[in-house]
């Protein structure tokens, strides 16, 4: 029998726990409980207060991320199109400088 990667959520509310699957880790389940307004379980209003709101709370799960990182993510897609193109590996170090030390997106905050 196939296993679900998402169980049931109360029959009000969106699913209340996800399947997160790491590289060379077992898989493991995360609780998320559901938001009850806005669409997206609730995302609509925290992501609209992130944007606009000249103070926003802080994201409540850690998720939040600064312009480098949105810079970074960008570049991700540059360096796969050009890699594409060019039928070559292509590092983003060799497209723009980074942060010092920085390896990964979480480092750039």
């Amino acid at each position: 029998s196939s296993e679900k990667l998402v169980t049931e959520a109360p029959a009000n509310l969106p699913e209340s726990r996800i399947r997160v699957f790491p590289h060379f880790q077992p898989a493991y389940d995360v609780e998320m409980p559901a938001e009850r307004s806005g669409g997206h379980g609730g995302s609509d209003n925290d992501l609209a207060e992130q944007i606009f709101s000249s103070n926003p709370r802080e994201e409540k799960w850690g998720r939040n991320a600064g312009y480098e990182q949105g810079a970074a993510s960008i570049m991700v897609g540059i360096a796969a199109n050009l890699s594409i193109a060019e039928n070559r590996p292509v590092n983003i170090s060799d497209l723009v400088p980074l942060k010092s030390g920085a390896v990964r997106l979480s480092d750039l905050i």
